[in-house]
């Protein structure tokens, strides 16, 4: 890691356009040589979007790639690159009005979101322009996760640990916001079972505690990156009456706003996790579905 530091701090130099130029390509080379991951991808694709023939799914399979090629070498510009270098490149913030709102109604601030390929580049970017804690799942790779976590800081105010209900908790209650996506499948312990994209998918039910317990509004947030090698963040107005007394009903309002963006960009989405792997009963459709 020592050595491989050195060349990560000249590649950042580079212009950031020929920067994601060159993830474009790595992700091209990694759909050609990652089966495993491709396969993952199509199947969740396939499902996802049934309405796509299975060419219109492989194309749509190497955008994404492609995405997640560019999201990885954003995600050394997020923690290598110079503040002054990052602060030139194009990003709006679209509903900037409803984090005011918020803000306004002096509790702690749940930004709800997903794992879209963008997220190191958005989460620097945007962890400039108000303080947030950022929720994330450790690296069983210890080097790996010190590489992130170091990085992380130069963005973040601070961060959490996912299974830190408490630390969390303890956070909002101080009025901070606090950056969780919830979208990954952790298994069937406090999940209710969810449609996201037309598939019933293992949903963990922490949004509506980490609500209640922490006495936080929920306001949902999600990013794409643009045609113009910018970025772009939505915000969208925090939920009423939330958290309800139903859990179910809870967690399908996530699914639902996150499948109505993940719909409008679905190349940028990361569907190369296996998202649908926990089921209530028979096998999963990666077990039962391969390219």
């Amino acid at each position: 890691m020592i050595i491989f530091l050195p060349f990560v701090r000249l590649f950042v130099l580079l212009p950031f356009g020929l920067q994601l130029w060159i993830g474009k390509l790595l992700g091209r080379l990694a759909y050609c040589l990652l089966k495993s991951r491709r396969n993952i991808a199509m199947v969740n694709l396939r499902h996802c979007f049934p309405d796509l023939n299975e060419q219109e799914c492989k194309h749509l399979c190497r955008k994404n790639f492609e995405n997640v090629g560019m999201g990885m070498i954003e995600a050394l510009a997020a923690w290598f690159m110079s503040e002054k270098r990052i602060l030139k490149i194009p990003c709006t913030w679209i509903g900037q009005e409803h984090y005011e709102a918020a803000l306004a109604a002096n509790k702690g601030i749940i930004a709800l979101s997903g794992h879209f390929t963008s997220i190191e580049m958005i989460g620097r970017i945007f962890g400039k322009w108000i303080p947030a804690h950022f929720v994330y799942k450790p690296s069983r790779n210890t080097t790996i996760d010190q590489l992130v976590v170091n990085g992380r800081k130069r963005y973040a105010e601070g961060l959490l640990k996912h299974e830190n209900m408490k630390a969390m908790v303890s956070c909002l209650k101080k009025k901070n916001l606090v950056w969780f996506a919830p979208d990954q499948d952790f298994g069937r312990v406090r999940a209710e079972f969810v449609p996201f994209c037309g598939v019933e998918a293992a949903t963990i039910v922490a949004i509506s505690i980490l609500a209640k317990l922490g006495d936080a509004v929920v306001m949902p947030m999600f990013m794409r990156r643009t045609e113009n090698n910018g970025y772009e963040l939505t915000t969208l107005p925090y939920w009423d009456q939330f958290p309800s007394e139903s859990h179910y009903e809870d967690c399908k309002r996530y699914n639902d706003a996150l499948t109505e963006y993940v719909r409008k960009y679905p190349e940028q989405y990361l569907w190369i996790h296996r998202r649908f792997k926990t089921v209530k009963t028979g096998e999963n459709i990666y077990t039962l579905e391969k390219e």
